[in-house]
């Protein structure tokens, strides 16, 4: 199992106290953080040294449609009607699982990058959004959309 040991990070805690604790280090085991504290000791597989840097939990988005970022820059500064029934729904309507795949994993590693960790998703093909999040590492709740033009799953049958 990995290990990485972060030092010197300022760390805001998600304990009963909320505590804020300065020259803090996480030590991380696989995937798991282990403990928090000060002067941790190693060896770690990997050391960061995060002096002047804070380390706060992951953020939750808690309203996406994670894969639409495949039609960043289609349209901009139209009004939210007009934008989905001249640009958005006619894109939608010819999407395959595959493009939400590929839009979900472009969408979930920004969001990573970013320090999302957990997002809240409602589209299509939420399977292959679910492949992308666990393949990633994110964290989701999913749930597919449904409206009454029809959607790009519905063309199967």
């Amino acid at each position: 199992m990995e290990t990485i040991l972060i030092k010197n990070a300022v760390v805001v805690t998600q304990d009963d106290e909320r505590r804020v604790l300065r020259d803090a280090d996480i030590l991380i085991e696989g995937d798991v953080v282990a403990e928090v504290g000060r002067d941790l000791p190693g060896p770690a597989d990997m050391l960061i040294d995060a002096s002047k840097k804070v380390a706060i939990p992951g953020l939750i988005n808690a309203h996406t449609h994670i894969a639409m970022t495949l039609f960043r820059g289609v349209a901009d500064d139209m009004e939210l009607m007009k934008w989905l029934k001249e640009k958005i729904w006619p894109l939608e309507s010819n999407l395959t699982r595959e493009d939400v795949l590929a839009g979900a994993k472009l969408g979930i590693l920004e969001a990573l990058r970013g320090g999302t960790t957990c997002f809240a998703d409602m589209y299509f093909f939420e399977d292959a959004v679910a492949e992308a999040a666990v393949e990633l590492g994110a964290r989701g709740i999913l749930a597919s959309s449904y409206i009454d033009f029809g959607t790009p799953e519905a063309r199967d049958g």
